[in-house]
């Protein structure tokens, strides 16, 4: 039984305020359909530090820009690469074109350069999958490989052939979520605030670029 609620108030500790690290990709269809507004970090954050040096967004093809999030980006690098080999120089693209690249991208990334940055030299992916029992530590770097294939999201935003404006949310074990109706998409750890906020505030795509960059 406490005489009074003050007793202690001179031996409590006020709590520490912690920052917490959030990764936030936007894409916004603005101009009544005839542009998209985006909004990325560049922050890289990992347990031990956070810098300032990773891009999170890249244009793949003229009309169509890529986004990520996610809690490990290792692969991204390449997925990137190869889409831009693949893209870059072609016309204009249908959104299932585009979102069969991707996928395409994504699983070559994993198996010829994650896979060969894990695996020992002298093993090919294909002999890991076979014969699990011959190759050492094949738990720990299966572990690490799952990590790499489901450990990053994405964000496709563009215009396919037609001229129509697309937004789709490639998140990893999950069929793509196309949010052409919304006009709008976030990715990120901030990704639900975002999303009720846009949907609070009446994200419209009649916004001009600058109030959708803004809003």
């Amino acid at each position: 039984l406490e005489a009074s609620p003050l007793a202690h108030a001179s031996r409590l500790r006020r709590p520490e305020r912690k920052l917490v690290a959030m990764t936030l990709c936007l894409a916004g269809v603005c101009r009544s359909g005839n542009a998209i507004a985006f909004a990325f970090d560049e922050r890289m954050t990992t347990i031990e530090s956070a810098a300032d040096t990773f891009s999170k967004g890249a244009r793949i093809h003229p009309s169509w820009v890529l986004l990520l999030a996610g809690e490990d980006v290792g692969a991204a690098g390449f997925v990137y690469d190869r889409l831009k080999r693949q893209l870059l120089g072609k016309t204009a693209l249908a959104l299932r074109e585009v979102l069969d690249e991707v996928s395409k991208a994504h699983s070559r990334a994993f198996l010829e350069d994650v896979a060969r940055h894990l695996l020992p030299p002298d093993v090919t992916y294909q002999e890991f999958k076979r014969d699990p029992g011959q190759v050492p530590d094949h738990d720990a770097i299966q572990c690490q490989m799952d990590r790499a294939r489901h450990g990053c999201d994405f964000l496709l935003a563009g215009f396919d052939d037609r001229g129509l404006p697309h937004v789709v949310r490639l998140a990893a074990r999950e069929m793509p979520e196309n949010l052409d109706t919304l006009g709008y998409g976030a990715l990120g750890s901030g990704q639900i605030v975002a999303d009720h906020y846009l949907k609070l505030s009446k994200y419209s795509r009649e916004l001009s670029g600058r109030e959708a960059a803004y809003h």
